[in-house]
């Protein structure tokens, strides 16, 4: 059977850069264990041939890591559930069973590692086909292959889930793919065989030819006409499919901490394994012991004792002939230590500015004098990372939601469903409506609607209503358009 294209090489060339970015933040930054076998952060030619020792290796600093953790811990708050005023029994109940927030949580790490996160809710169907249960699960970034449309504006209708594995065959490694293609309506599974982890072709075989996929059918209907996969994007330019991760504005400051981190250890390494510097003729010589006696070696074996002659470095006394070099200790450069764990909480630093965080998060303290003004202005704009981030994460966890109630096929009907994060930080009304008064003028970053939530959290839901159309009334009457930003009086 001749070979199929299944992904492109700009696809692969995105998946990727999708396992770099997971890897680096969860922390890795120098693992092997890539499909092509090349580290996230390339490693020093002279820690590849040993020549610290062939146990020193560069140095991890897991800075990518804390701002992710960070970042995170910030979003996922509680999570509620209502249906209008009243809490979704239901729903909440479903969450616990398959313990949605932890689920929540992993996908809101994608979302900042790579600037993206993907859900899929599975059903399975009992072997008496008489109850039906229900999963979610995080599509691996590096797994997510949408099958993106003609124009940016559309939406994406479809998309393969590719795992590329490898199995033990015949004393060698066998690759292969499975792929799942998801189309509104259907899921279509293939399996194909590979000449290595990064083919873009494979021969399409059998799935019965490996025993965890010989149960699959081919093609199975879903039984609902959506995709049971959402994809919800971090900061997106309108002319990408996909979110840019937090990480990438400062991918190369992240390695150069990590690289600085390992000099200084090299310079401790060099004090451990100190070697003593003094001229050849203060040296004594010590008494060699080979295997054959210097009266038994023929002229060329005496000529390589001489050369590879032993020096004996317990010598009490060290005399030192006019104008040579004095015995010394090559040890470790202070100067490099200190200069060099400076240059590190500059380069955190700057990471920080450029990201929009706090500097604590790396665990600086601001030091100097500090600008008011400037630090509020650098708190607000973590802010808006935040309430960016809870925003995604409601709208990804009400798709899944909603996707299990539709295809739970329950007669009553999911209206006004409202999925929240309590608010993160500990601001006044005022700081809640200036913050939102700055994100509200595109319409990107957050909705009226949202606004006002947040700004007046102990309303009711008719009363959040009756406050929006008083606006939009407002807005008519003095003929805005209904997209015109909206001044929020927190006093009201």
């Amino acid at each position: 059977m001749p070979s199929t294209q299944f992904r492109t090489a700009q696809e692969l060339n995105r998946s990727k850069w999708a396992e770099k970015y997971t890897s680096v933040g969860e922390g890795v930054l120098y693992t092997p264990n890539t499909l092509d076998g090349k580290t996230p952060f390339p490693i020093h030619e002279y820690l590849k041939l040993g020549l610290l020792g062939k146990n020193v290796r560069m140095v991890e600093v897991n800075a990518g890591s804390a701002l992710i953790d960070q970042m995170v811990a910030d979003t996922m708050t509680e999570m509620m559930a209502t249906v209008g005023d009243k809490p979704a029994d239901e729903i909440l109940e479903w969450w616990k069973e398959i313990d949605f927030y932890s689920i929540m949580e992993e996908a809101c790490q994608d979302f900042f590692r790579t600037g993206y996160a993907t859900q899929n809710v599975i059903r399975d169907i009992s072997e008496d086909a008489k109850e039906n249960t229900f999963a979610v699960t995080n599509i691996d970034p590096s797994c997510w292959y949408p099958d993106l449309p003609t124009f940016t504006h559309q939406k994406i209708r479809g998309g393969r889930i590719i795992s590329v594995f490898k199995v033990w065959e015949k004393n060698s490694d066998q690759w292969y793919a499975f792929v799942e293609h998801h189309t509104i309506g259907n899921v279509e599974h293939k399996l194909y065989e590979l000449e290595g982890p990064n083919s873009l072709e494979g021969k399409e075989i059998k799935l019965s030819k490996l025993e965890q996929f010989a149960e699959l059918d081919d093609k199975v209907a879903t039984g609902i006409e959506l995709l049971p996969i959402t994809q919800v994007n971090r900061k997106k330019s309108s002319r990408k499919f996909f979110g840019e991760s937090v990480l990438t504005p400062i991918w190369d400051i992240l390695q150069e901490v990590s690289e600085i981190q390992t000099q200084i250890r090299s310079e401790r390494i060099k004090h451990f394994r100190a070697r003593l510097a003094a001229a050849v003729e203060s040296l004594q010589r010590a008494q060699r012991v080979d295997d054959v006696e210097p009266n038994q070696q023929n002229s060329k074996q005496r000529k390589v004792s001489m050369d590879q002659a032993v020096f004996d470095m317990n010598q009490e006394v060290l005399p030192v002939p006019a104008g040579a070099q004095m015995p010394q200790y090559i040890q470790r450069d202070l100067q490099t230590i200190t200069i060099g764990s400076q240059e590190i909480n500059n380069l955190l630093s700057r990471a920080a500015s450029i990201v929009g965080v706090p500097r604590s998060i790396f665990n600086l303290d601001e030091k100097g004098s500090i600008h008011v003004e400037t630090e509020k202005k650098k708190d607000r704009r973590y802010t808006r990372h935040i309430f960016r981030a809870q925003q995604r994460m409601e709208q990804l966890a009400k798709a899944s939601t909603e996707i299990y109630w539709q295809w739970k096929g329950d007669k009553k009907e999911l209206e006004k469903l409202t999925i929240t994060l309590a608010p993160p930080f500990q601001m006044s009304q005022e700081e809640k409506a200036q913050v939102m008064r700055e994100m509200n003028p595109t319409d990107k970053f957050v909705s009226q609607k949202r606004a006002i939530r947040e700004i007046w959290p102990d309303m009711s839901e008719e009363e959040r209503e009756k406050m929006q159309q008083e606006i939009k009334d407002e807005q008519e009457s003095a003929g805005l358009l209904a997209n015109t930003p909206v001044e929020l009086d927190a006093n009201a």
